[in-house]
């Protein structure tokens, strides 16, 4: 059952992200919340490596679900790696996926995972290097410009991870700055530990 907000708005405008079952599962239940309108409060994301466990999300839009036909991964988060690094199709699908689909004027993007398995361990960090890549270290570079305009060469190559800092400061408080946040869950079947330990 939704969930309706009466009239008002979230303090924060944000996407979520579900990878792999787990993941998926927790972002299924954000998506329930809805405006009186019947819309989206959070724009509500979730990747998997197979069709199936998205078959089972009940209010994330299909149009927001992807997967990368992979046939699952296993709970071997070793071998996703492998498969991910190796599958241009499924590299460039998960790509499209966290670079296109945040919306402009989200200022939080949370990425949810379980630890447990497959899909949801390797897809999660790769998901993390291409948002980082797409939408904050571009941000990140002009501010450093900005820094390198204001002080002498000299002094910032002294003083590197100073400077670094103070363009990192300056870049979150730009509007075009996306914060991120990570939930992930913790295994506790007997298969969990090992998962952990790869």
């Amino acid at each position: 059952m939704a969930k309706n907000f009466l009239k008002n708005e979230v303090a924060v405008k944000m996407t979520m992200v579900g990878f792999g079952q787990a993941g998926t599962r927790m972002v299924d239940k954000f998506a329930e919340y809805t405006h009186t309108d019947g819309t989206a409060v959070y724009n509500c994301l979730a990747l998997n490596s197979n069709d199936g466990d998205l078959a089972e999300l009940k209010n994330v839009p299909k149009s927001n679900q992807v997967s990368l036909k992979l046939g699952g991964l296993g709970k071997n988060p070793e071998r996703a790696v492998k498969v991910l690094d190796s599958n241009e199709e499924a590299k460039e699908k998960l790509k499209e996926f966290i670079t296109e689909r945040v919306r402009p004027t989200d200022e939080l993007v949370l990425f949810f995972a379980g630890l447990g398995g497959g899909t949801g361990t390797s897809t999660i960090i790769k998901a993390i290097e291409e948002f980082s890549a797409f939408h904050n270290k571009p941000v990140i570079r002009q501010e450093l410009q900005k820094v390198a305009q204001l002080y002498p060469m000299a002094e910032i190559k002294a003083n590197q991870a100073k400077f670094a800092r103070i363009a990192f400061e300056n870049a979150i408080e730009r509007k075009d700055f996306i914060k991120m946040g990570i939930v992930v869950t913790l295994p506790v079947r007997a298969d969990g530990p090992d998962v952990l330990r790869k």
